[in-house]
């Protein structure tokens, strides 16, 4: 990949200037625009072939031109901190969308594009909503952080990674799609219970700092990682997998007692719990 790197002494008036992107030649696929922390509003006339923008830390940057290059696939708006909302219309071959920590940032487009498989919002404190409906494709999805968020749409068929630690205005999660194989819930105070039934392809679960979970559902076979750090009401453990490699019960102080562990090979254990209250778990 080809890159181009605009600085931050580039920038002018809050632009980019036409001498600049008159430098961008057709073999550019991707452009730097990172850490430009003057910059406030990129050109309408960006140059077609791009497959990648990283605006990464432009802090300033307060919108985007309505019309952005079709061939772009992916595009990093993290820490851009006065964005507020993206062009209803998104190229329609974009594959990825980094927005993370941009604080201010409230709107997504109702229809997202029909390609994209990853998209991270976290830590998007003022969004409130997702579209109706997330395109089908979609693999990856963080919403970390977004504690403005009250409901979740239904979840894409074929999403495998699913991030909503620190959600504290979800209480409730949808259906989850049967070949998810990454669920991160830390920190989810208002979490009472989990669905009886977790998908089986699902190989981590983290449930850390739900201090208000007493008891956790069956846990399928294929889960690896397993972490229920600070869980400090929770009482009882299920049965745990054969082929589990790492258990997090450190701050568990209501525990009280351990199922049969499996098999110590490429097995760990974090627990934090006193000396004699530790030998009643294990005995």
């Amino acid at each position: 990949m080809i890159s181009y790197k605009i600085s931050n002494n580039d920038i002018e008036d809050g632009k980019i200037p036409e001498k600049i992107l008159n430098l961008i030649t057709k073999e550019v696929n991707k452009l730097d625009i990172s850490d430009c922390y003057d910059l406030t509003n990129l050109p309408e006339n960006l140059p077609e072939g791009l497959l990648e923008i990283n605006l990464y830390e432009c802090r300033n940057l307060i919108c985007l031109p309505e019309k952005l290059p079709s061939s772009l696939l992916k595009l990093n708006l993290s820490k851009c901190g006065k964005l507020t909302t993206l062009p209803q219309v998104l190229p329609i071959g974009l594959e990825e969308i980094n927005l993370s920590d941009c604080k201010n940032f409230k709107t997504l487009p109702q229809k997202l594009p029909i390609f994209l498989k990853t998209l991270f919002l976290s830590e998007c404190r003022k969004l409130e909503s997702l579209p109706v409906e997330l395109n089908k494709d979609m693999k990856k999805l963080d919403l970390s952080g977004c504690s403005g968020l009250s409901a979740l749409p239904n979840l894409p068929s074929c999403l495998k990674s699913l991030d909503l630690s620190g959600c504290s205005g979800l209480s409730a999660l949808p259906n989850l799609p049967s070949g998810l194989k990454r669920l991160i819930l830390s920190g989810w105070s208002n979490l009472n219970s989990l669905p009886e039934k977790l998908p089986e392809d699902l190989y981590e679960l983290d449930l850390s700092n739900c201090k208000n979970l007493i008891t956790s559902p069956n846990i399928p076979n294929n889960v690896g990682i397993l972490n229920f750090s600070d869980c400090f009401n929770l009482t009882a453990l299920p049965s745990l997998p054969n082929d589990l490699e790492m258990l997090n019960l450190s701050g568990c102080f209501s525990l009280e007692h351990l199922p049969n562990l499996p098999p110590i090979r490429f097995f760990f254990i974090f627990l934090d719990v006193i000396t004699y209250h530790l030998n009643q778990l294990l005995n």
